[in-house]
């Protein structure tokens, strides 16, 4: 009797371990925000997918190729996205800024394969293989902190990098070098 006493209570005390590992498993998932991966109709969760399956973070910027109004990029807390569907689906650019925080960015209108991007830890940063490989182009910019990128229309164009403290640096030369204005 005392024995079958004893294999119940070592039962229920190994019921409750596993339960318990259970439930720290599922917290610890949940805290980290995993979601089991999405086969949707293609069959596969590596192919593109809408921008609100990733973890994102917040969106800072988003800009259409002005040669090709399908192709989209987007810049994250969390990386650099681009579509090539007008946003319906998103891919992860992988390589240097795939989970920088990525603030502005721009895209050369007259090489679309010629890509500008900034941030909060990277300055101004450059590519001129459609993202693949990136360069600093920050020369003269005295932080890294770069809050904004765009481009200026004037002849030649020019690109305007604005800092977090409100300062506001300006490019002639494709972000070789950089000057306050």
């Amino acid at each position: 009797m005392e024995s079958r006493r004893r294999q119940k209570a070592d039962y229920l005390f190994g019921a409750i371990v596993v339960i318990l590992i259970i439930v720290i498993i599922a917290v610890f998932l949940l805290a980290v925000n995993w979601k089991p991966p999405s086969f949707g109709s293609g069959g596969s969760s590596t192919g593109p997918k809408p921008l609100s399956d990733y973890s994102t973070g917040h969106v800072h910027t988003t800009v259409t190729d002005p040669s090709n109004p399908n192709r989209v990029y987007t810049g994250t807390h969390e990386g650099l996205f681009f579509s090539d569907d007008g946003g319906k689906t998103y891919l992860r650019l992988e390589g240097t800024l795939a989970r920088e925080d990525v603030m502005g960015f721009v895209v050369d209108p007259a090489d679309s394969q010629t890509l500008y991007a900034s941030g909060h830890s990277i300055g101004v940063m450059h590519s001129s293989d459609g993202g693949k490989v990136w360069h600093p182009r920050s020369q003269g910019i005295p932080s890294q902190d770069v809050h904004g990128l765009s481009l200026e229309s004037a002849s030649p164009p020019r690109l305007r990098a604005e800092m977090a403290s409100g300062q506001n640096y300006v490019s002639s030369d494709w972000g070789e070098s950089w000057i306050e204005g």
